[in-house]
């Protein structure tokens, strides 16, 4: 059957010529069914047929939101659509990746679960757009170049995916579309807004119209238009299959302004701006974007009349949550539900947390982490922190032998041994291999007995749902770990209800052809419109473009034809709202499709519809409509709550993004709690690194962070300092530069032993690694260091003396002799050696004051020189040192330095001014430093802070 007529055009041209047809479909009888691309079009249909409709009342007609909806409804055996879960993904995929050879891609890879949901999800973009394992493989075999081995390799994997995936599920989208069609289908079929159809959806609507009795067709592209390249497979497709008649709607009706301005963005760099309506805001970061977009939102609403459920938030699917969010929080009302994900709530974390457990041996972080979920009955709800307290006390990190060996001896049976006795029980009822419905069975078992009553069903049914997990083998106990992890991070719970009575947020796909009175565009960045297709290598090119898939050279004109209907989409007012830095401040460019706009105003600065929205974080933060909002606005005027606690608060945060200074929220205390009896080199230098860090540590304020070390084959960074200087003082002492490997593995396990390192590493084998590792380092060092010929004297030596009127003191590694009996200064260093230019501008002070310390306690020696030795990896025996005159010209600066900094220590300055990184800072949580680019400012407008001018890092 050929398409009677075909119809192409805008969408309001289009829906004058759908009255008109469907009133004579009517006047005749006929029963028709309408099938648009989308359910909001349906809805727009819907309303103009009620409309037109003298009783207002409609009969005959059959409403579909999609050509899948179709294929439902004229199927044999009609079933609800399914979807492949995020679980069945993985496992349906590493039973295809067991096939994979040795010598062949992806062999290495076959076990590795993050790589099978890779691929699965992969693997289901091919079936949504009616690829199948065939095509895959033909379309292949028929490139240039021949069928590569990766491509061959990959297409054996989808045939074998695709078997599982069809013993599982049976109507899947792509299934339903492949059932074949019986008979003619009588009645009349509409099918409306459809330009761009995938190889399953032309397949099934050949075989459709081949079957049916009368087809319309309305387009929103007309083919010759300059969007005509998104529409030529379909508009070959129609007609291939013949048309009747063609009418371009078009040529009757214009667009409105806002359609007209993105349709002219196709041809000038600049077009013309619609007079009314029109707004484009500048906006900072992804708070500052929602609170600009919500902000007008309720302005419509409230000043202008238009009702919530006239307007539309157009985003792009994964930018959409924050703005609901947002609105929830202020109780905007907004018609999309309050979701989060199933590992997010602490029921799913409870779950994810006893399978780490389980994976890592029990090591005691994952332990901590399960029992601060809160939500145990009361006699298995121990406090998370008694787990480290016995992981520090017994030297007990992972085994569940151990925590076995502990629970069964323990002289107090509390509720922490019960715990662990009912872990004990659950993991002991484990079998290596079962079918996922089973490990389900257990992992709900153990979650009901444990777990208190206040959890709600549905999401106890949420968390061990068979129906995510159809496949039909047996799997192990990590697999089905990994796979359950992927779908709570994947499934989504609805925590309150959408407000059918709110606006709308949906994507700019979903708003093809719909009217609400005004529309607000966000997201308007580069790399967003237009966007990329994601790439993946086992796509070529060439194989994308056999496969009739998304390209990036096709992806601009795309976007623009949706950007061109989301401007039809516009009744009264199109607002554009971009984003000009992101959350960390980087600076973000305009999407290319307004950029030559953004520029123009920018040099103009006169164009009304170009607004820059507050930057300020009080604004964005507390510019709602929330009692607690309003409160902190009412105290940035001076009227601050009875609670003085609120009123701090407001202040520390003016405080931080004021640049006048540091004040005492960043650091700046009344009284220094630093001793200052004798000054260690270590002090200068930590104050040096970062003055609040020093104030923070045990020098100061002595704030102790709980440590949760994660599993590795070494320690952390002082442990692993700790081990190293002792060991290698102790070799020197005794067997000099030339020690035997034996000897050297001794002391390093003698040092290992007495810092309990196999109990820090939580294995004996780790414990191995890491000696083995730092043995070769040292033997490495001692090697290069052996042709110096020194002599040793003494190790840890610790000195006092002065520098100036300046009582100072330090612990000298090693000292050594030369062969004319002058004193040799080292400190070892098993990270990076400190940078040259520290030391000779008196920033450093280790090697000085080493010097001055050497030169007072042995009067009459010559300290010939001082220096660093690496003992690292990289550069073992490395030296960087400085002879005896070099350190007497530098102990003028140093000393000033030195008096300078006691001097800013006693007057209580500590601020968040770091000079090296802070990714291993133990403070930064608790730190000021963002937004990193007030600390440059503040330093540079506090002259008490003048000395770090230059030296605080960008980021």
């Amino acid at each position: 059957m050929l398409i009677k007529t075909l119809y192409e055009g805008h969408y309001r041209a289009l829906e004058e010529d759908f009255l008109e047809l469907t009133r004579c479909l009517r006047k005749e009888e006929k029963q028709f069914t309408v099938i648009s691309a989308g359910t909001g079009q349906l809805d727009r249909l819907r309303r103009l047929l009620l409309s037109d409709a003298d009783t207002g009342i409609i009969g005959g007609i059959e409403f579909l939101p999609g050509i899948r909806h179709l294929a439902q409804k004229i199927s044999p055996v009609p079933l609800p659509a399914e979807k492949v879960s995020h679980s069945d993904r993985t496992l349906f995929t590493l039973h295809a990746m067991k096939a994979v050879n040795e010598g062949e891609p992806l062999f290495d890879l076959r076990e590795n679960t993050e790589t099978a949901h890779s691929m699965g999800t992969f693997f289901e973009s091919l079936f949504e757009h009616g690829i199948t394992p065939e095509l895959y493989d033909i379309t292949s075999i028929s490139l240039s170049g021949g069928q590569s081995i990766t491509e061959k390799t990959v297409g054996r994997i989808l045939g074998s995916y695709d078997i599982e995936r069809r013993k599982g599920y049976l109507s899947c989208g792509d299934m339903i579309l492949e059932q074949d069609i019986s008979g003619v289908v009588q009645g009349t079929y509409i099918f409306y807004g459809f330009y761009d159809l995938n190889p399953s959806q032309r397949r099934f609507l050949k075989r459709f119209c081949n079957s049916a009795e009368e087809v319309f067709w309305f387009s929103p592209v007309s083919g010759n238009s300059h969007w005509s390249s998104i529409y030529k497979r379909t508009s070959q497709l129609l007609q291939n299959m013949g048309i009747g008649s063609l009418i371009r709607s078009g040529n009757r009706m214009q667009m409105n302004s806002f359609a007209a301005f993105f349709e002219a963005l196709a041809d000038q760099s600049i077009p013309a701006v619609p007079v009314k309506g029109f707004r484009i805001t500048a906006v900072s970061g992804e708070i500052g974007a929602c609170r600009a977009a919500l902000g007008r939102i309720v302005e419509m609403n409230i000043e202008e009349g238009i009702d919530l459920r006239r307007i539309a938030v157009v985003r792009r699917k994964q930018e959409g949550e924050s703005l609901v969010r947002l609105a929830h929080h202020e109780g905007v009302p907004v018609n999309a539900p309050l979701k989060t994900k199933l590992s997010s709530l602490p029921a799913g974390s409870l779950v994810l947390n006893l399978l780490r457990a389980i994976g890592t041996g029990f090591y005691y972080v994952h332990i901590q982490n399960l029992l601060a979920s809160g939500i145990f009955v009361d006699e298995l709800a121990a406090d998370p922190l008694e787990i480290v307290d016995v992981a520090e006390n017994s030297g007990i990190r992972m085994g569940l032998q151990r925590w076995r060996d502990w629970y069964s001896t323990a002289r107090e049976k509390n509720r922490l041994v019960s715990f662990l006795r009912k872990l004990d029980t659950f993991f002991s009822g484990l079998p290596p291999v079962a079918l996922a419905s089973e490990y389900l069975e257990h992992l709900r078992n153990f979650f009901e007995e444990t777990v208190s009553g206040s959890i709600p069903l549905s999401i106890r049914d949420s968390l061990f749902d068979p129906r995510e997990f159809t496949f039909s083998g047996e799997i192990s106990l990590p697999q089905v770990s990994d796979a359950l992890r992927l779908n709570y991070q994947t499934r989504d719970i609805v925590l309150r209800p959408a407000d059918p009575e709110g606006f709308r947020v949906v994507t700019i796909e979903k708003i093809r052809g719909s009217l609400f009175d005004s529309i607000l565009l966000m997201d308007m960045e580069e790399g967003i419109y237009p966007g990329s297709p994601d790439e993946d290598p086992r796509l070529s090119e060439e194989l994308r473009t056999r496969l009739q898939m998304a390209l990036k050279t096709e992806r601009e004109t795309e976007d623009g034809f949706l950007l061109r209907q989301a401007g039809e989409a516009a009744g009264k007012s199109l607002d554009i709202i971009f984003r000009q830095t992101d959350s960390e401040g980087a600076e973000i460019s305009p999407s290319p499709f307004i950029s030559n706009l953004v520029h123009l105003d920018n040099s103009s600065g006169k164009a009304a519809w170009f607004v820059t929205g507050s930057s300020s974080p009080l604004s964005q933060m507390a510019g709602g409509a929330h009692p607690g909002q309003k409160r902190v606005l009412a105290a940035g005027n001076g009227d601050y709550p009875v609670d003085p606690m609120f009123s701090r608060a407001y202040a520390a945060e003016h405080s931080r993004m004021n640049y006048g200074g540091f004040d005492c929220y960043d650091g700046i205390v009344s009284s220094s709690p630093v001793k200052l009896d004798r000054i260690s080199p270590t002090l200068l230098e930590d104050y040096m690194r970062c003055p609040f860090a020093l104030l923070m540590s045990s020098k100061g304020w002595k704030i102790r962070r709980t440590e949760l070390t994660e599993i590795g084959t070494s320690p952390d960074p002082m442990i692993r300092g700790l081990v190293i200087h002792a060991a290698l003082e102790e070799i020197v002492k005794e067997q000099g530069f030339f020690p035997t490997e034996k000897r050297v593995d001794d002391i390093l396990r003698e040092q290992a032993s007495g810092h309990s390192l196999e109990g820090r590493l939580g294995s004996e084998l780790f414990a191995d690694i890491f000696i083995e590792k730092q043995k070769q380092i040292i033997l490495s060092s001692l090697s290069q260091l052996a042709a110096k010929g020194w002599k040793y004297k003494g190790s840890e030596v610790s000195l006092e003396g002065s520098l100036g009127d300046m009582p100072i003191g330090g612990r000298i590694d090693l000292i050594m002799e030369d062969n004319a009996s002058n004193l040799i200064l080292l400190d070892l260093k098993t990270g990076s050696l400190p940078g040259k230019r520290g030391t000779t501008e008196g920033r450093h002070f280790q090697l000085p004051f080493y010097y001055q310390l050497a030169a007072q306690n042995y009067p009459g020696r010559n300290v010939a020189s001082a220096a660093y030795v690496s003992v690292s990896e990289r550069k073992p025996g490395k030296l960087m040192s400085f002879t005896g005159d070099e350190m007497e010209n530098l102990m003028k600066s140093v000393s000033f330095n030195a008096h300078r900094i006691v001097s800013m220590i006693r007057e209580g300055l500590f601020p968040p001014v770091p000079t090296v990184k802070c990714d291993y800072c133990d403070y930064s949580g608790i730190c000021r430093r963002n937004p990193f680019s007030r600390i440059k400012a503040k330093v540079k407008s506090d002259k008490r802070m003048e000395m770090f001018a230059g030296m605080v890092l960008k980021k």
